[in-house]
């Protein structure tokens, strides 16, 4: 009886805090975004050339560059908007979508002005030398350059010393797509 009594308990513990994971998970879910979308990890591993180095984009299920948001529109509205699939180019291998056929256009002649730091994962993930999606509302243009972050929280944390988490990421993605690029290497050999 005293098993099953403690059975029982660690079941409804589970329970508990996979619903607890849950809605912290959905608490980050924004602008209509699915939670499918929004909690997919999956990277491409494709090489691409963006800001002088090798790199990978980070997407979704549906293999979306940062959710599907537009990426130009941080730099022309200031804020986010969400693309539409009339408006998709694909680029190093994943889709990106626009709000307009305007911005199309100005990702199509310069992507890497428009495209985000770090592939779109977590800015301050990377300083950190590990990685994490980019949130696409969790985000900061500085000098040009386009970064996200995973979600608001971590956004802070980021802005408490920008320019010093931009070099340390900065510096540990160089490590981070050679490590990459080395491993990339030795499954291409087998």
């Amino acid at each position: 009886m005293r098993f099953t009594k403690s059975l029982t308990g660690i079941f409804l513990l589970i329970v508990l805090f996979s619903a607890a994971s849950f809605a912290q998970d959905s608490g980050m879910m924004k602008n209509d975004m699915s939670k499918k979308e929004m909690m997919d990890k999956e990277k491409m591993h494709n090489d691409m050339m963006h800001n002088d180095m090798k790199s990978s984009i980070c997407t979704n299920m549906s293999g979306l560059a940062i959710n599907g948001f537009d990426a130009v529109s941080y730099f022309t509205d200031g804020k986010p908007a969400l693309g539409k699939k009339d408006f998709t180019y694909s680029w190093m291998n994943a889709k990106w979508q626009f709000a307009s056929e305007e911005h199309l256009k100005m990702f199509k002649d310069n992507p890497g002005k428009y495209a985000p730091q770090f592939g779109g994962f977590c800015a301050y993930a990377v300083s950190k030398n590990t990685t994490a999606p980019g949130n696409p509302t969790a985000w900061l243009v500085k000098d040009g350059k386009l970064y996200l972050n995973v979600s608001g929280d971590v956004q802070k944390l980021f802005n408490e010393d920008v320019d010093g988490n931009i070099k340390k990421a900065e510096k540990n993605w160089k490590s981070m797509m050679s490590d990459e690029k080395m491993m990339n290497d030795k499954m291409d050999k087998n």
